[in-house]
C-alpha cells in the first residue's frame, strides 16, 4: 500500500500517532504502509472513521492555535474570493458577446504539463486585456474554479487551437493550506485502506 507520502502529511502522522496507538491499539504509519496487517482487526472501518475525526479534530485544534497565519489566510482568502468574482463575470460576458461556449465540466483529459498557466493576484487592465485576447482565440473556454473552504478560487481553461491557456487565482502558501493538504492526503490513504481491507 502507501509506503510515501508528502513531508507535510509525515508530519501529520507523527503528531497523531501516539493518539491511535493509546486509542486504538495500533499505528497508524503501519496501518498505512501494510494496511494486510490490520485486515482481521474488529471493525476496521468503524476504527477509521474514529481516526479522521481524531485527524479533523487535531488539524482544527492546530489552526485555532495560528491566530495570525488564520487572519492572513482569511485576508488572502477573501481576496482571492473577490478576484474570482470579477473574472468569472468578465470571463462570462466576454465568451457570450464572442460566441464561445463557456462549460463546467467534471473533469478534462487534457496534458496539464503542456498548458500555459497564469497565476495572479490581482486584476488591471493587462489582466482584462489578456482575458479578452485568450477568449477571442478560444474554441471552449472550461471554468474549473473551486470552493476551498469558504472562498472561491478561480480557474479556466481556454482551449485553442494552438494550445490551452490556463488563468489561475493564486491563493498564497500558507501553513493553514500546508496542514489542509495534508489532512486531506492522509484521509485518502485512510479510505485506501478501507478499500483494500473490504475488497
Amino acid at each position: 500500500m502507501a509506503d510515501t507520502w508528502s513531508d507535510s502529511a509525515g508530519m501529520l502522522i507523527d503528531s497523531v500517532e501516539p493518539t491511535v496507538k493509546q486509542k486504538y491499539n495500533i499505528s497508524l504509519r503501519g496501518l498505512l504502509t501494510n494496511p494486510g496487517r490490520y485486515s482481521g482487526t474488529a471493525n476496521l472501518a468503524t476504527t477509521i472513521d474514529n481516526i479522521h475525526e481524531d485527524i479533523d479534530s487535531y488539524v482544527s485544534e492546530t489552526i485555532d492555535s495560528m491566530p495570525e497565519e488564520r487572519k492572513s489566510f482569511e485576508s488572502d482568502g477573501l481576496k482571492c474570493d473577490s478576484i474570482t468574482k470579477q473574472l468569472s463575470q468578465n470571463i462570462s460576458l466576454q465568451a457570450k458577446q464572442n460566441s464561445v461556449p463557456l462549460i463546467r465540466p467534471d473533469a478534462m483529459d487534457r496534458d496539464e504539463a503542456r498548458d500555459e498557466v497564469f497565476y495572479i493576484s490581482s486584476v488591471d487592465n493587462s489582466v482584462l486585456a489578456l482575458v479578452q485576447k485568450l477568449v477571442s482565440a478560444s474554441t471552449v473556454i472550461a471554468d474549473f474554479s473551486r470552493m476551498y473552504r469558504n472562498y472561491n478560487i478561480g480557474e479556466w481553461l481556454f482551449s485553442t487551437n494552438a494550445k490551452n491557456y490556463v488563468i489561475r487565482v493564486n491563493l498564497q502558501p500558507s501553513a493553514i493550506v500546508t496542514i489542509d493538504a495534508a489532512r486531506d492526503e492522509v484521509n485518502d490513504l485512510l479510505d485506501g485502506v478501507v478499500a483494500f481491507a473490504f475488497k
